[in-house]
């Protein structure tokens, strides 16, 4: 997929900290917030497309070639994750997901009609 499509954007994290050496807890903590942030947008950029029928493809096996790639980006920052972008011959749809109270359990008091979001 990555090799097919025209657009390839990787997503950089410019105050990442090198996941190869060891960092004070509350610089991990810190990484960990900024890695929620990145995926957020990533996954707003992958609704956008499929909103303008772009296909995408988001992966974060780029720790396989981590090293070459940054060098060839000859960026500083620690890579997160790459997304492909193009337009496909099939049809570009959200991918079909689970039912809410699959994946969603509460727990202790909470208003009645939250139980209606369940259904």
């Amino acid at each position: 997929m990555l090799e097919q499509a025209p657009v390839i954007v990787f997503v950089m994290n410019t105050k990442g900290l090198n996941y190869r050496e060891d960092h004070p807890k509350d610089e991990y903590l810190m990484e960990l917030a900024d890695i929620q942030s990145i995926s957020a947008a990533i996954q707003n950029m992958c609704l956008e497309a499929t909103n303008r029928n772009i296909g995408s493809l988001w992966t974060c096996n780029v720790f396989f070639a981590y090293d070459e790639l940054k060098e060839w980006l000859h960026e500083d920052g620690e890579m997160a994750a790459a997304i492909a972008f193009g337009y496909t011959d099939k049809e570009v749809r959200p991918l079909p997901r689970k039912p809410m109270d699959q994946v969603v359990e509460y727990r202790g008091d909470y208003p009645d009609e939250w139980k209606d979001m369940l259904k």
